[in-house]
């Protein structure tokens, strides 16, 4: 895999980029909608006359937390909730048809217990991620953030991870591993030179046919191995009310929610602030924004358009810090390139692969480096620059003859152990996600949608869903939402503003959509934006936005709307030393120009 970043780079970009290639957050319309009882879920809960009672509360009356099997600086623990997890008034906890388990991973507070500020939640995104895994990786970076004023806080959600039951449709890993071998699901969506023509249509209509052929198999396999209720039970309204319980739980019931969410976790965020009662709502940070309005109400083919709004801006970030650095700091760069020349020969090679496949022989899972794998692989790394160096690399191998760098990013050896779940991911997004039409099923129609986010990405508008598996939903379950499934409204009015942040070229998760969710809460939020590629601020480091950060966590000090934070250091590439003053002169203004053109295209 890409090796470690460079010195310097705040490491809590570790945990996030750890998911990169599986959980990226995406955003999809929507007017107010109600559940089946006539009444939104905010005003039932908030119509509550009675204190939130628990009739099995003895089930949890001892929590105990013992050291992490991963990491002895932690403790672990599991809660007790209810299977069926709709909240009706009083009844939450009704185990009539069962439990389930959340894992919970804890990094004390080093404060005393008179400073201390209570319980600061994490989520890493996804679907599908685990909050294990993250505090393993990043729990200290954000009790420093925190001021270790608070006990920090990961959380596997429902089918994920160490909670259980977990979302596991194949009896093994190594069979998962084994079915999605050498499919479009591994290999990626091959985009043809010209997606436009009838040949080229044609291609992503013979995708798309192949791409959902998958996706039946894989969830009938899914409908036959797993219980049905687990799969409508994995939504993120249900972790909403875990959050909310085990929040209770651990604080008591006027404890205020504490909440930092990294993509996807902004979804949980967005639903939790608009769920729950006002009263419950602490600081709240969402980074690396989902458009949750968007989430609940269209199908998941809609998410690639969406997805890709700034992705093209972050690509040419790469290329023009790679121009600058040139060969000593690039490996696709020689003495006189330029951003468009690099492009010109990533281009070329793509086509080319698209054409004739490359194989690959000396490495452990023999086969073939092909065009929608190398494009999938470029576009996930636009998410990390602080690993472009090593990306640059793997193409210029490729380049000259030598795939397997490059191929071996992607494809990786059949491993027998999984940690997450090899379904959680699409267990949450069909959950939450409208089901699509019979017509919005056909590969002539996805085929369009494809078109469609290629017009907005030219580049990478065809590679989201190499990345984000989703789609298919109409093959789900029995094709029927959980009762309970929150979709909204997301305006709720907040006693404490929460802290919203988002890059100018993340090239998944856009400005767009922080601008949307800020002028949707009004004066109950407050935008950060950083003015850098990656997904998420955490990609890279920015003592503006780590001050920010901080004053929010430990003072409850929010910036002005639209305050812009730079980074320490615009470029990702190491600048040769001659004419190093004109390399970071060229680096520090494109920089800029990103900055005015997303300013102006966004929020305008």
């Amino acid at each position: 895999m890409l090796s470690s970043p460079r010195p310097g780079v705040h490491l809590l970009h570790l945990a996030i980029a750890a998911l990169a290639l599986t959980n990226v957050a995406l955003a999809r319309p929507s007017p107010r909608y109600f559940n089946k009882r006539g009444v939104t879920e905010r005003e039932l809960v908030q119509a509550r006359t009675e204190p939130h009672s628990l009739p099995e509360r003895d089930v949890n009356s001892t929590i105990d937390w013992s050291p992490c099997a991963q990491d002895a600086n932690l403790t672990c623990t599991s809660i007790t909730v209810p299977k069926t997890a709709f909240y009706i008034a009083q009844n939450y906890f009704n185990s009539t048809k069962g439990t389930s388990t959340i894992a919970l991973a804890k990094l004390a507070s080093s404060a005393p217990d008179e400073a201390k500020l209570g319980t600061l939640f994490v989520n890493p995104g996804g679907p599908g991620g685990s909050g294990i895994s993250f505090m393993v990786e990043a729990a200290t970076l954000v009790s420093a953030l925190s001021g270790g004023l608070y006990d920090v806080i990961g959380f596997d959600p429902r089918g994920v991870g160490a909670s259980t039951p977990r979302i596991d449709c194949f009896p093994s890993t190594l069979e998962f591993n084994q079915f999605k071998a050498n499919t479009i699901i591994e290999k990626g969506s091959d985009i043809p030179p010209d997606p436009f023509s009838s040949a080229g249509f044609t291609t992503l209509v013979n995708q798309q046919t192949d791409f959902e052929a998958n996706l039946a198999a894989w969830y009938a396999v899914c409908s036959a191995n797993l219980d049905l209720e687990d799969l409508q039970q994995s939504g993120t309204s249900t972790v909403v009310r875990d959050l909310n319980f085990i929040s209770n739980l651990l604080g008591g019931e006027d404890a205020r929610i504490n909440y930092i969410g990294f993509s996807y976790g902004t979804i949980i965020g967005a639903y939790m602030i608009n769920m729950l009662p006002a009263s419950k709502i602490g600081r709240v940070i969402l980074d690396g924004i989902v458009d949750a309005s968007l989430w609940v109400s269209t199908p998941t083919f809609t998410e690639s358009a969406e997805a890709v709004q700034s992705a093209e801006t972050a690509f040419q970030w790469f290329l023009t810090d790679c121009a600058a650095a040139g060969p000593t700091g690039c490996a696709l760069a020689s003495s006189n390139s330029t951003a468009r020349s690099i492009q010109h020969t990533l281009e070329s090679f793509l086509d080319d692969l698209f054409t004739t496949p490359v194989p690959v022989i000396d490495t452990i899972r023999p086969g073939f480096l092909n065009s929608g794998l190398a494009r999938a692989f470029l576009y996930a790394s636009l998410e990390q620059p602080g690993n472009w160096p090593d990306v640059a690399t793997a193409f210029a191998l490729a380049l000259a003859g030598e795939p397997k760098t490059l191929y071996e990013q992607v494809i990786l050896p059949f491993n027998t152990t999984n940690d997450l779940g090899d379904t959680s991911r699409q267990a949450v997004s069909c959950a939450d996600t409208l089901l699509p039409s019979p017509k919005q099923t056909t590969s002539e129609f996805l085929a369009r949608e494809v078109q469609k986010a290629l017009k907005v990405s030219p580049h990478f508008g065809g590679s989201v869903q190499s990345l984000e598996p989703d789609g298919g939903c109409q093959f789900w379950g029995n094709g029927q939402k959980a009762q309970g499934t929150f979709t909204g409204p997301f305006n709720a009015s907040l006693e404490n503003p929460i802290l919203l942040v988002s890059n100018t070229a993340d090239p998944d998760t856009s400005l767009k959509n922080g601008v949307q969710l800020h002028k949707t809460l009004g004066s109950s939020s407050r935008l950060l934006i950083q003015n850098s590629p990656g997904h998420t601020s955490q990609q890279e480091t920015s003592s503006c936005t780590q001050l920010a950060y901080a004053s929010y966590l430990i003072n409850g000090t929010l910036p002005e709307s639209y305050t812009v934070c730079e980074l320490d250091n615009p470029s990702f590439f190491d600048l040769p030393q001659t004419n190093n003053a004109s390399a970071i002169a060229t680096v520090t203004a494109f920089a800029k120009r990103v900055e005015e053109e997303a300013l102006k295209r966004f929020l305008s």
